[in-house]
């Protein structure tokens, strides 16, 4: 029963962000009905005319930035291609020999996700351990037993993170480069370089810090917009807080539970109620937290934020942080949340500011 409970917390929380992105099946589902929604260069084709077409070694260089260095620091990169009207799965060489024929690829970023089962295991232990049944006892030394035997023992997954990027040839895998490495990469168009110089750092704190920007479109948030955003975080509030409940609501429920079974049904009732509560309350209040949230507009990727520079589009930026905790017998959830008031963006030079505060 606590295997299906934690499994259930952790596919709905996985997501949580540096958190935007839903769990790894309906990511699939999407790629393969070609609804997914992503980020490409189309339209910055006129300010790479003039770049130099860097070399197959250099090209192999930086896409092991993606697949490598990135993943090494717990972000790696997934590289796919259609194939029969379908997003599938390509190796490293296939994808740069479509680059140099000026094909496209997809690259999709992801962070990896780590659960560690000695922690699972000394949760359940102490359970045991705090009881005075015998049954109890018993089931603690046997989880004990079991967690010695996975001790230091971790399992890693991936989990989307972030709208994926199409490239169609060696210039594009250049710029991208340029903007998401700690590399000074300079392109020679002056105007993109410059963008892409102000807006980088905005977008590597994400990569070496618990906190990072996001970038969204006011305008764009209509109602199939509100309406969408509404129900991916209703869901995702509800969880969190109903989550977060658990840490403080279970020991409420696990005394409760011993005490209406020990002759004292009175104080174990009135715990279990108390309990209850703690759930219910933990869920509305990560349901209105994330509402709240969820009307800064659409959701724009760097490519697209990019874009809005380069044509003097306004937009929003907001700063979000990452909050931690360690729910009882689920393990350890993170999630995203706003972190001071959000910040319009009127033209280069406000970027610039907001730039030379913070970096």
């Amino acid at each position: 029963m606590i295997n299906k409970i934690k499994s259930f917390f952790n596919n709905k929380l996985s997501d949580t962000s540096f958190l935007k992105e839903n769990n790894n099946k309906e990511n699939n589902n999407k790629e393969n009905n070609n609804t997914i929604e992503s980020q490409d260069l189309k339209g910055l084709d006129k300010f790479l005319e003039n770049e130099e077409t860097i070399t197959d070694e250099e090209a192999a260089k930086i896409l092991g930035f993606f697949l490598k260095i990135s993943r090494d620091k717990g972000f790696p990169w997934d590289i796919k291609a259609k194939i029969n009207n379908k997003f599938e799965d390509i190796n490293e060489l296939e994808a740069l020999k479509l680059l140099k024929n000026n094909q496209e690829i997809g690259l999709f970023p992801k962070r990896t996700k780590i659960f560690n089962l000695a922690d699972r295991g000394q949760e359940l232990t102490t359970i045991g351990n705090i009881s005075n049944l015998e049954n109890f006892k018993k089931i603690g030394e046997g989880i004990q037993q079991g967690n010695n035997l996975i001790k230091n023992t971790e399992l890693k997954s991936e989990v989307i993170d972030g709208q994926p990027i199409f490239i169609r040839n060696y210039k594009e895998l250049k710029l991208l480069y340029s903007l998401f490495s700690d590399n000074n990469y300079p392109l020679k168009n002056e105007k993109l370089n410059e963008l892409i110089q102000t807006l980088k750092p905005f977008i590597l704190e994400k990569y070496s810090s618990k906190y990072f920007w996001k970038f969204y479109d006011p305008k764009e948030n209509n109602i199939k917009t509100k309406l969408k955003n509404a129900l991916k975080n209703i869901s995702k509030g509800g969880l969190i807080g109903t989550g977060v409940s658990v840490a403080f609501s279970s020991p409420l429920l696990l005394i409760g539970s011993l005490l209406a079974g020990m002759g004292l049904p009175s104080i174990g009732i009135a715990l279990l109620a108390l309990a209850g509560a703690g759930f219910v309350g933990g869920g509305l209040w990560g349901t209105k937290k994330s509402l709240k949230e969820a009307n800064l507009g659409k959701e724009l990727g760097p490519i697209e934020t990019l874009k809005y520079l380069l044509e003097n589009k306004s937009f929003i930026i907001q700063q979000k942080t990452i909050n931690q905790f360690n729910i009882p017998f689920l393990g350890q959830t993170t999630w995203e949340s706003n972190y001071k008031k959000p910040i319009n963006i009127n033209n280069l030079d406000n970027l610039k500011t907001l730039k030379n505060i913070y970096y």
